[in-house]
C-alpha cells in the first residue's frame, strides 16, 4: 500500500471508529493528533468525509473537533433513510453475488469497507466483548471481541457481511419452499454454507476460515477458482485467490467458551490474539518472542482475566512481566 493509500486507509478506520457510540474523549483526542501529525492525514480525511456526506457533519479544513452530537445526529439521519436510499447517497452500486460494494474510485478496497462499516453495520462488539444471538432461520450466530457485522437476510440470500473481527456460525435450514443461500461476505471474498459450522476471521491481507461440521466454499472477489473446505480443515482468502490451508484450529471456537486455547504456538503469536481482548498493550522482547506455548486460559472478563494469564506465563515460562508505561506491558527475559 503506498503512502496516500495508506493514510486513505487510516482514515476510514478513524471515521469507523469515531462513528462508535463507545468512543470517549481519549479516542477522539487520538484522532486530533493523528489529523494533525501529516498534511496527507487531513487530506485524506477530507475525501472520507466527502464520501460519507451526508451522514457526518465533521470538517477537516476546520479546527479538528469531533462532536458526539454531529455523530448522533448522522446516526439518526441514516436510520431515517432505507438501506438503498443510504448507499445511493454514499454512491455504492448494487452488491452481485461475489461482489463487493464500492464507494467510489477515490477509496482503496479497505478504505472503502471500512467507511460501510462505520455506516451500515447493525450488530458489534466492543474490545474484549463477545456476544451470542440467534438469526431468523435459527442459525446461530457468535461475535468475537471488537467485530463489526451486517446482517441481511432477503428474497434470494441469507447474507452476513462480516467488516473486521470474527465470527463463528452454526447454519440453521431455511425453511422457504427455495431456499437461500447463506453466505459471508468479507473484504476478500465469499464464504458459502454447505450445511456448516465454521468461523471466519478477517484479519490483515486476508480472511481465515475454520470448518468445524459440513463444509464451505470459499470464492475470491477477484478471482474465478473456488474452493471447497471440508470438516476439520481450514482455508484462507485473498481478494485474488482461495485455498485450503490445513487443519481446523480449535482456538478458534474456543472463544465462544471464554477460553484461549494455545496449541503450541509461540508466545509472540499468543500475545497478538490475547492483544485483541484488551486495550492494554502487550509486548514481548525478542529473546523470548519464540518460546512454545501449550495451555488453555479463561478470558470471558479481559478486566480479570489479563493478569491472572500474565502471572500464569510468569509461572510456566522463564519470563517476567515489567510495565512500559500507563496500559503498557512488557514481557521479557529473567
Amino acid at each position: 500500500m503506498n503512502k496516500e493509500n495508506a493514510a486513505l486507509a487510516a482514515a476510514a478506520e478513524w471515521f469507523a471508529r469515531l462513528g462508535d457510540e463507545t468512543a470517549d474523549e481519549a479516542e477522539r483526542q487520538r484522532w486530533h493528533e493523528w489529523l494533525a501529525a501529516a498534511p496527507e492525514h487531513a487530506q485524506a480525511w477530507a475525501r472520507v468525509e466527502m464520501i460519507a456526506q451526508p451522514f457526518s457533519r465533521l470538517r477537516a479544513n476546520a479546527p479538528p473537533v469531533c462532536s458526539r452530537q454531529a455523530l448522533l445526529e448522522a446516526r439518526r439521519e441514516l436510520s431515517c433513510k432505507s438501506r438503498r436510499q443510504a448507499l445511493r447517497l454514499l454512491g455504492v452500486g448494487a452488491m452481485a453475488l461475489g461482489g463487493l460494494a464500492v464507494l467510489g474510485a477515490a477509496l482503496p478496497r479497505p478504505a472503502q469497507w471500512q467507511v460501510l462499516a462505520a455506516l451500515t453495520a447493525d450488530l458489534r462488539t466492543a474490545v474484549g466483548e463477545t456476544r451470542q444471538l440467534e438469526l431468523d432461520d435459527g442459525s446461530q450466530l457468535s461475535l468475537n471481541t471488537a467485530t463489526r457485522v451486517k446482517v441481511d437476510y432477503n428474497d434470494e440470500l441469507r447474507r452476513i457481511v462480516l467488516y473486521d473481527g470474527e465470527i463463528l456460525l452454526d447454519s440453521g435450514v431455511d425453511r422457504r419452499s427455495v431456499p437461500r443461500p447463506l453466505v459471508v461476505d468479507t473484504v476478500h471474498g465469499r464464504v458459502t454454507a454447505l450445511g456448516t459450522r465454521f468461523s471466519v476471521r478477517s484479519v490483515g491481507g486476508q480472511t481465515e476460515v475454520d470448518v468445524f461440521a459440513g463444509a464451505v466454499r470459499l470464492a475470491p472477489v477477484d478471482g474465478d477458482r473456488t474452493v471447497i473446505v471440508e470438516t476439520g480443515e481450514s482455508g484462507r482468502l485473498t481478494t485474488r485467490q482461495a485455498a485450503g490451508h490445513g487443519s481446523a484450529a480449535a482456538a478458534r471456537e474456543g472463544w465462544t467458551k471464554g477460553l484461549l486455547i494455545a496449541d503450541n504456538v509461540p508466545l509472540a503469536d499468543f500475545l497478538a490474539e490475547l492483544g485483541r481482548y484488551t486495550t492494554v498493550k502487550l509486548e514481548v522482547e525478542s529473546r523470548v518472542s519464540q518460546l512454545r506455548l501449550v495451555g488453555v486460559y479463561r478470558i470471558g472478563n479481559p478486566e480479570r482475566d489479563l493478569p491472572l494469564i500474565l502471572a500464569a506465563l510468569e509461572g510456566s515460562l522463564p519470563l517476567q512481566v515489567e510495565r512500559a508505561g500507563h496500559d503498557h506491558l512488557r514481557l521479557i527475559a529473567k
